[in-house]
């Protein structure tokens, strides 16, 4: 399952093939309901694209890894589009970054990230040159934004756990002009590490939204290149 940006609404997908948004301030019942993937193998969804579409990790009805993206105002009318990759018995596990528009994926056992850009219009998948590393690993997990080396453009940083090791992995952005600060790459990012107000407050009907600070260096001019 997952929160939508706001924290309004939440978004799960179920064994029993169903992918549903609930609004769990009014009612225990979906306010929207619509297939899932084929497969029953296991899933996970994330909200993109500014909390308009939903993505979600699973797999086809020949067990092919299948990401799928719907539009959250027409979940019954299924998958707007999919992008397979490919046969392996674990799940793709999501790491989406909403500056960039960028999801990370990669499953328990394998040797390959992939990486796709979503955008909002055909053909919805852009797929980036993926990681690949020479053991397989059992997690990745994303540190907060903060972390990342700003003059590497870099755009993620995460954790990999193999069987004997913790190791760093940065995920760049090319750039020629590494000296400009890269602004169309790092807009005010949230700050989604933090609450952003208690839970008694939120369950009392109060919304809240995360604060966002530059992650532009002082002594780097903005620029593109």
């Amino acid at each position: 399952m997952a929160w939508s940006p706001d924290g309004k609404l939440l978004a799960t997908v179920c064994k029993d093939g169903k992918l549903r948004i609930y609004d769990p301030r009014k009612s225990a019942d979906p306010v929207q309901e619509g297939a899932g993937p084929e497969g029953h193998r296991g899933a996970r969804v994330v909200w993109v694209c500014d909390g308009k579409y939903l993505m979600v990790s699973g797999f086809d009805s020949r067990s092919e890894r299948t990401l799928y993206l719907h539009s959250v105002e027409s979940l019954s009318s299924g998958a707007i589009a999919s992008a397979p990759t490919d046969v392996s018995p674990s799940t793709l596990i999501p790491f989406y970054d909403p500056d960039t528009s960028v999801v990370i994926l990669t499953g328990k056992g394998d040797t390959r990230v992939y990486i796709f850009e979503i955008v909002p219009e055909a053909p919805y998948f852009l797929e980036c040159a993926s990681f690949n590393s020479s053991e397989p690993h059992k997690g990745l997990a994303f540190l907060p934004k903060t972390e990342c080396v700003v003059q590497e453009v870099e755009v993620a940083r995460g954790l990999r756990l193999s069987k004997t090791s913790i190791e760093p992995v940065a995920f760049r952005v090319p750039r020629v002009r590494k000296e400009f600060f890269q602004d169309d790459v790092y807009p005010d990012t949230a700050v989604w590490w933090e609450s952003s107000l208690t839970a008694s407050a939120w369950l009392a009907g109060s919304d809240g939204k995360h604060q966002s600070i530059s992650l532009k260096p002082k002594d780097m001019t903005p620029g593109r290149g």
